[in-house]
């Protein structure tokens, strides 16, 4: 299920954070090196999964250990910031060692402010990362694979501002490139021997995304907002699937948005809009409709707030079909009981159409979680999580629970 990730709901996720930093959010200690601030923080959790390869038809259970360090050194000099930051993420199936993996994130974000009206902001990354079994392009068919899938994703964003940030208007200029490369995977490599060629069996997976597009922002009040925006871009694919067209497409977009903060009972956004997929084959259907991206923060107490979302989004497809087209509704709410405890409860569904294909899935989770301030650079979590997918394709229906304990620290 793909919740709080997508970039329409940054904003939803920033409210939902602040909304509850009183409760359990820590402060980590920053240590000066010479002109430079570093700021380690560790965090580490023990889950309980009772059926982690998400097939009802292959049910298997595992305690999951994860530590997952990171550290990260920022400056800022008058108007302009710099950040590099770290994570490595080891995780330790205690029941199936084959599925354990480490991952690693690097990424460095640069804020120029180069006059008044001229802004410039870079955004890099580089993920070393795995599929877990029974995840994305495998739901439904982990017990083909022998163990996580890795790959590697590169992400470049640029953007330009012009505008005093305290004038009615101003406007963005952005370009977005990502790429995706999949350790190869041969079909000699699964635990299952399929009939045909020995390819490899990830080389389609690959692709290099362009994009670039423009916002206009109009501020309407002192804390409202306006935007109008368009993008345009291209999906490129390294290889076919097997006896397939190319999917590589052209994308595009165009959004009406209205901003709100500062307001003490509520604070939000609303963009709505049409976008469009060609793809450069005939042999696949192209897709064009209504979207929209919707996240509303209410705070009725200030010891306690709901929060809502919901999205209709196009993303590029799993191994099936030739896109997704994905409907989301989520919401949660935050109530702080004491200084220190604080809970969270969410409810969250989503429906996944493929195209060109029959398939289609519907995702339903429901979780509760308890936070602990021990102390102010101390927190404890435990948490519940139900996740459900129903679909018409009998062998990628599954359903699972997960039990979790965690602590943040910095030091």
């Amino acid at each position: 299920m793909k919740f709080c990730g997508k970039s329409s709901k940054v904003l939803l996720c920033l409210m939902q954070a602040i909304a509850i930093a009183p409760s359990y959010a820590i402060e980590p200690q920053n240590f000066d090196l010479g002109d430079f601030k570093f700021t380690p923080q560790v965090n580490a959790k023990l889950s309980y999964q009772d059926n982690f390869l998400h097939n009802d038809d292959n049910k298997q259970d595992s305690w999951i250990a994860t530590v997952a360090p990171q550290f990260e050194i920022s400056q800022a000099r008058g108007l302009n910031a710099y950040r590099i930051n770290y994570q490595i993420s080891n995780n330790t199936y205690l029941q199936s060692s084959e599925d354990n993996y480490t991952a690693h994130k690097l990424s460095a974000i640069a804020a120029l402010d180069l006059q008044t009206r001229h802004r410039v902001n870079f955004d890099v990354s580089y993920n070393r990362d795995y599929e877990e079994r029974g995840k994305e392009y495998s739901i439904g068919f982990a017990n083909l694979l022998k163990e996580p899938t890795g790959y590697e994703m590169y992400n470049l964003k640029g953007l330009y501002s012009y505008g005093a940030t305290t004038a009615q208007a101003n406007v963005d200029f952005v370009y977005r490139f990502s790429k995706i490369n999949w350790d190869s995977l041969y079909r000699d490599d699964l635990s299952v021997q399929l009939p045909g060629d020995n390819i490899d069996v990830t080389a389609n997976r690959e692709y290099e995304s362009n994009q670039i597009g423009s916002t206009f922002n109009y501020k309407t009040g002192a804390f409202t907002k306006v935007t109008f925006s368009i993008n345009i871009g291209e999906v490129d694919y390294q290889n076919a699937r097997a006896n397939e067209a190319e999917l590589d497409s052209d994308n595009a977009n165009a959004f009406v948005g209205f901003e709100w903060q500062g307001s003490a009972i509520t604070t939000g956004y609303a963009r709505v809009g049409y976008s469009e997929k060609s793809f450069d084959n005939d042999a696949w259907d192209d897709t064009s409709g209504f979207r929209w991206q919707v996240g509303i923060l209410w705070t009725p107490l200030t010891y306690s707030n709901f929060d809502f979302s919901t999205a209709r989004e196009v993303s590029e497809t799993k191994g099936q079909g030739s896109y997704i087209e994905n409907t989301n509704y989520n919401l949660a709410w935050h109530h702080q009981w004491l200084d220190r405890v604080a809970s969270k409860l969410t409810i969250q569904f989503s429906d996944d159409i493929y195209g060109d294909s029959p398939r289609e899935d519907d995702n339903t989770s429901y979780s509760a979680s308890l936070y602990y301030k021990m102390h102010r650079n101390i927190d404890l979590s435990a948490s519940y999580i139900h996740s459900k997918r129903e679909s018409n394709f009998n062998v990628l229906e599954y359903q699972g629970n997960t039990i979790e304990v965690g602590i943040t620290a910095s030091f």
